[in-house]
């Protein structure tokens, strides 16, 4: 989602993206007080409170009203998507078909993450993060094998899924979500045919 230039309408808490493009991205909210502004440059957007967060862009930051604040960092590397935890603090950027991603806690790096390079390039990087029951941000990915999705605290990195009993299916995990309540991860994945 690298626009040349991208018009940004804001419903509530809702954001439609619209461009020149011939398949522009949309999220549809109900509608509230509408609010736009016109900005170059967007990689990836992720809410923080109010604010929209380019995360990809360097933490580059839009108000309702337009206010900008500019990027604070620039990533050396291909990132070109990014997801955020509920509350904003934590996100994650990363190459959709690719094996790199980093862990941001208030738009700092707090750790690199991987995947396995097997047929990475042939679904999206697997990752989300979600509040846990008791309140912390727990990040879900692919640490390790390429069918296996493990649990961690975001903040201190402790893995929660450890066990010398999981045998994971031969399954290719892909666009993770979670339900509204939190309490189911959807993999939108893929298996071979045999």
């Amino acid at each position: 989602m690298n626009f040349a230039m991208t018009r940004l309408r804001i419903w509530g808490s809702g954001v439609r993206i619209s461009s020149g493009a011939p398949f522009p991205v949309q999220c549809l909210m109900a509608p509230f007080k509408q609010s736009s502004f016109t900005a170059t440059g967007i990689k990836s957007l992720c809410w923080r409170g109010d604010e929209l967060i380019d995360w990809v862009g360097g933490g580059r930051a839009f108000a309702a009203d337009g206010t900008e604040r500019p990027s604070t960092v620039r990533y050396g590397y291909r990132f070109d998507a990014a997801t955020a935890s509920p509350d904003g603090r934590f996100a994650v950027i990363y190459e959709r078909l690719g094996t790199k991603g980093l862990l941001l806690c208030d738009g700092r790096v707090l750790r690199e993450l991987d995947r396995s390079f097997y047929h990475a390039d042939a679904y999206e990087y697997p990752v989300a993060l979600f509040s846990g029951s008791d309140g912390r941000v727990l990040l879900a990915h692919r640490p390790r094998d390429y069918c296996r999705i493990d649990l961690e605290d975001a903040e201190t990195g402790r893995l929660l899924t450890e066990s010398l009993d999981r045998k994971p299916s031969d399954f290719f995990h892909s666009r993770l979500a979670l339900s509204p309540n939190g309490k189911r991860l959807l993999s939108a994945g893929w298996v071979w045919h045999r």
